[in-house]
């Protein structure tokens, strides 16, 4: 009995062993389905609707995005990814980049289209060595080995870059868009291979260029080993894309308006518009089922490069996206079912901050050193610098016209709070440039330049040659070497002839050894004076900012200058010089103004020393004010010359030019071919003419004495300066001066000179126009009214 109860206890719980893991075998599948139910009810929770928004190109008309994305963000949506093409790719990259609709609507507006578009550069930005030879040529075409190249684009999108850079400086460090505020893509044309690419990788501002290079308005731009245009080339409205990305839900703003009748293709940019348009049509009809929600403003009427109307064109954006805001609702609602998103913080973008630079590098630049670069930012690192201090650098450097691209970027460095400043730089393929310039004025009459440039003939160079051929024809030949923060060289020569007018009076006993007394009247000769020279310098220079240089040099000087059209019997020649001088000299110079020839701000100034040697002795045989007709034997002499201009602008449209000007002997006779000769109006003088209103050029003081030109003269004057219109203006001078043929200009005895001028000028394609009527009470001969007419550039 004993044994049997045993035994069925024994099977009772051998029974419930069996039923317990029978009821865990059952249990376990329940479980497991139970596991995976919650998972994936947490994983619908994770897999929200992802929504998408594909903004297609279109120019102006993208102000359009701004309206319809406030629209979106009234409604709630939450967008989870952006992206497009052209003014689509740069309204979502600063999207992207966390800036609001608001924000970019501003940033967008406030911008100078035209400026953009033309690349200018401020005239203070240019390198010094142009802004002393500027004003020469009024057209010049780049070569390649000598062969003509033409300009694939109206803008290398210089200041399109850089403004991108500003905008998205809070990214510079990402190199990954899905790391950016809002994950982004942009659609590119890869010009040599013919595909539609992706750019979702990189520098964000290249990408956001790459995708606006609308053609014929921008150059291609390179990034990496490929060449890219406009993405509305081939994809204008990426929305496969942008499902491949991962979106549930797309929502695509399209701008397109379609092809244009024949009457609103009256412009170049129409017209290629209008080519592009062809594929975009195709393209976008095919990639619109893909498409959950189409916003598509009403812009008919507005065209790429209506910027002017951004205001109508974004209030078309909101129209239309609040014609679909019921369905924005409910995008929105299907997003807020799984769980409330929470909002990400927007990042910081500081335009006016100050960045503590620890170092800088140069990519993209072979033949130019990282001193060269160096020299135009003028800076030594670790150093503080605002966006506008990182401008004035890249200024700078566009200036000199060896790139067709500088622009930067801001990572951060190595020690915290610091930042590494990359320039980025594209050198230009062409270094060779024929110019073509022409001038005309009382002094130098009609000419014609051909001025050959070429960058780089050694590295960091600059070699010019002109050719005038005129009235007054010349050569000349300059070497310009670059080093940056070191000091810079150069090189000059010039070979050329000037004819000059003046008046005579009573010289028969200069004329005539022993006086003339076979004619009782009065000589009076209106005779040209013909100067023939040779110039070379050497010299270095330190520039500081290109606003400033200051250097040492030698001269040489060959002159000779002699009465051109007088031969009587029995008369010797008249030469007023023929000898040449070494000359040292040492200058300090600056110049900030806005423009050359009618500056309203920024000032020049010019202080110049000159010591005069010459070997050979002076053969001046009517211009020694001792009585004595020949100086000889190994002559020396010096000079100051100190010359400044300042423009204040008072208002908009009127300014005032102050000017002085002093040029002094210490201790000798000065030369003829360094003696100052007040008279006439022109924006470059040679040698030591000097402007002066009321005189005319070559102005003769004694008309009684072939004595020309004075040891010392010093002047004093204001310009008032009106702008009616645009490169167009009326300006009133008055000019009064010291003149005198003393030896020793602190003391010397005085006289004094005055006059004013009246006239119009206007800035035109080919070189400013300028009419002046000027009075003198001190003029010698004829009316003391005289009339100056110049036409074309200086040279």
């Amino acid at each position: 009995m004993t044994y049997l109860y045993v035994l069925s206890r024994q099977q009772t719980a051998m029974d419930k062993i069996k039923y317990a893991l029978f009821a865990f075998a059952m249990a376990v599948p329940v479980l497991l389905a139970a596991e995976r139910a919650a998972q994936a009810d947490s994983s619908e929770v994770k897999r929200r609707p992802k929504v998408g928004v594909v903004l297609s190109g279109g120019g102006a008309k993208g102000f359009a995005h701004l309206g319809a994305i406030k629209v979106m963000e009234r409604a709630g949506i939450h967008i989870d990814y952006i992206g497009g093409t052209s003014i689509g790719a740069i309204v979502g990259g600063l999207y992207a980049s966390g800036w609001t609709t608001g924000q970019i609507d501003s940033l967008i507006k406030d911008f100078d289209m035209s400026k953009i578009v033309t690349d200018k550069v401020e005239r203070r930005y240019r390198q010094y060595y142009d802004k002393e030879n500027e004003g020469k040529t009024w057209f010049r075409l780049g070569m390649k080995r000598f062969r003509p190249q033409f300009p694939t684009a109206i803008s290398h999108g210089q200041n399109v870059i850089n403004l991108f850079a500003d905008w998205t400086v809070a990214m510079h460090d990402v190199d990954d868009f899905d790391s950016l505020y809002i994950p982004y893509f942009a659609k590119v044309t890869d010009l040599s291979h013919g595909t539609s690419v992706k750019l979702d990788k990189g520098y964000l501002p290249e990408a956001m260029r790459a995708s606006g290079t609308f053609p014929s308005l921008f150059t291609p731009f390179p990034i990496d080993s490929c060449v890219f245009i406009d993405g509305g080339v081939l994809d204008n409205f990426p929305i496969d894309e942008m499902r491949r990305m991962g979106a549930d839900i797309v929502i695509g703003v399209n701008i397109n308006t379609g092809l244009s009748t024949p009457d609103k293709l009256g412009s170049i940019v129409s017209i290629l518009d209008q080519i592009i348009g062809f594929q975009i049509v195709k393209n976008v009809e095919s990639q619109l089922p893909n498409l959950d929600l189409d916003i598509k403003p009403d812009i008919e009427g507005y065209g790429v490069m209506s910027f002017n109307d951004a205001d109508s064109i974004y209030v078309r954006g909101v129209e239309a996206a609040e014609e679909k805001f019921d369905q924005l609702l409910e995008i929105a609602r299907k997003q807020r079912a799984f769980c409330e998103i929470p909002e990400k913080q927007r990042p910081v973008h500081n335009k006016n901050g100050v960045y503590i630079i620890e170092d800088m590098t140069v990519a993209g630049a072979d033949n130019y050193s990282r001193e060269y670069f160096l020299g135009r930012f003028d800076s030594d690192f670790p150093t503080p610098m605002t966006l506008d201090d990182i401008h004035a650098g890249i200024n700078r450097l566009y200036a000199t016209g060896n790139f067709d691209n500088v622009y930067y970027r801001l990572r951060k460095g190595k020690r915290p709070g610091m930042y590494v400043l990359n320039i980025i730089a594209r050198e230009k393929d062409i270094h060779q440039y024929v110019g073509v310039g022409w001038s005309y004025d009382q002094l130098y009459g009609a000419n014609l330049l051909l001025n050959l440039r070429i960058n780089n003939i050694l590295k960091r160079s600059i070699f010019e040659t002109d050719l005038v051929i005129g009235q007054n024809s010349s050569l000349a030949l300059s070497l310009f070497r670059d080093n940056g923060k070191k000091p810079s060289f150069g090189v000059n020569f010039k070979l050329g002839q000037l004819k000059t007018k003046t008046n005579f009076s009573d010289v028969s006993e200069d004329i005539f050894p022993g006086g003339s007394t076979t004619d009782p009247l009065e000589l009076k000769l209106r005779t040209d004076i013909m100067t023939e020279y040779i110039t070379g310098n050497f010299f270095a220079q330190k520039t500081i900012e290109q606003r400033y240089t200051a250097g040492l040099g030698v001269e040489y000087l060959y002159m000779k200058a002699y009465v051109d059209n007088i031969s009587f019997a029995g008369a010797k020649l008249l030469t007023f010089e023929n000898t040449y001088f070494i000359t040292p000299y040492a200058y300090f110079s600056g110049d900030t103004r806005d423009d050359k020839f009618f500056p309203t701000k920024g000032a020049y100034f010019n202080l110049m020393y000159k010591f005069l040697i010459s070997p050979a002795g002076d053969v001046n045989e009517y211009v020694n004010q001792d009585g004595d007709n020949v100086e000889k034997g190994g002559n020396t002499s010096s000079l100051v010359i100190g010359e400044m201009v300042r423009s204040i602008p008072v208002t908009r449209y009127f300014a005032i030019n102050l000017d002085a000007y002093a040029g002094l002997s210490l201790g000798r006779n000065l030369p003829f071919a360094y003696r100052f000769f007040p008279g006439g109006i022109r924006s470059v003088m040679p040698f030591n003419y000097v402007e002066f209103y009321g005189l005319p050029f070559f102005w003769n003081k004694d008309e009684q004495s072939t004595d020309l030109g004075v040891n010392n003269f010093m002047k004093a004057g204001i310009k008032f300066q009106y702008s009616p219109g645009r490169n167009q203006y009326i300006y009133a001078a008055y000019n009064y001066g010291l003149i005198s043929s003393g030896r020793n200009a602190f003391s010397a005895k005085y006289d004094s000179i005055q006059g004013m001028g009246l006239g119009y000028g206007i800035g035109t394609p080919v070189g400013p126009l300028k009419l002046t009527f000027t009075y003198s009470p001190d003029k010698t001969t004829g009316s003391n009214f005289g009339v100056f007419f110049s036409a074309g550039y200086t040279f």
